[in-house]
């Protein structure tokens, strides 16, 4: 029994630790020099376009099983780096740096931005469409938390018809 006595005693001792409990229980969030490390962004990684369009792929398959390339009509490719997220003026998000944009309509609401992560892992950013951001909140808001919640997406091999598909659909006049 002591040497828990003994324990408990030293972390009463420890003002930072009783401070990050405190504030983890007030529901402000784990304090940064306890938090697990964040995800490395790999901006060695050179991006190529097979495979921007496999994260694409990823990405759209993670969202819906059975998304094929008859859901493709036209896309771009594009770094997206320090650029603001919409063209617009009452939003102030900026992608941070190695941030890249695959998508195949203006409006955005297909397309899939990204950074990659590590081996055969990206960072995506789900953005609604431009269109869909309506007057049921603020489009600050909705960007900003679309921004602060990226989902981890396994980068897939993909067949090379499938690739050779998305290729053929690079780059068409909208």
């Amino acid at each position: 029994m002591k040497p828990i006595l003994r324990e408990r005693r030293s972390l009463r001792r420890r003002p930072d630790v009783k401070a990050a409990f405190a504030q983890i229980a007030a529901g402000k969030g784990i304090p940064a020099k306890y938090a697990s490390p964040k995800q490395k962004v790999e901006a060695n990684t050179k991006m190529t376009t097979d495979l921007a369009l496999r994260v694409f792929w990823s990405a759209k398959k993670a969202e819906d099983a059975n998304w094929g390339l008859d859901n493709v009509t036209r896309l771009y490719f594009h770094d997206v780096s320090n650029h603001h997220v919409y063209d617009n003026d009452t939003i102030d998000a900026v992608f941070p740096a190695n941030t890249y944009m695959v998508g195949q309509s203006i409006a955005g609401v297909n397309d899939i931005v990204f950074q990659l992560i590590g081996n055969n892992k990206a960072k995506v950013y789900y953005l609604p469409g431009s269109f869909m951001m309506s007057a049921d909140g603020d489009p600050n808001d909705i960007v900003n938390n679309t921004m602060s919640h990226p989902q981890e997406v396994e980068i897939l091999n993909v067949d090379t018809a499938t690739l050779d598909g998305l290729k053929a659909k690079l780059n068409q006049q909208y």
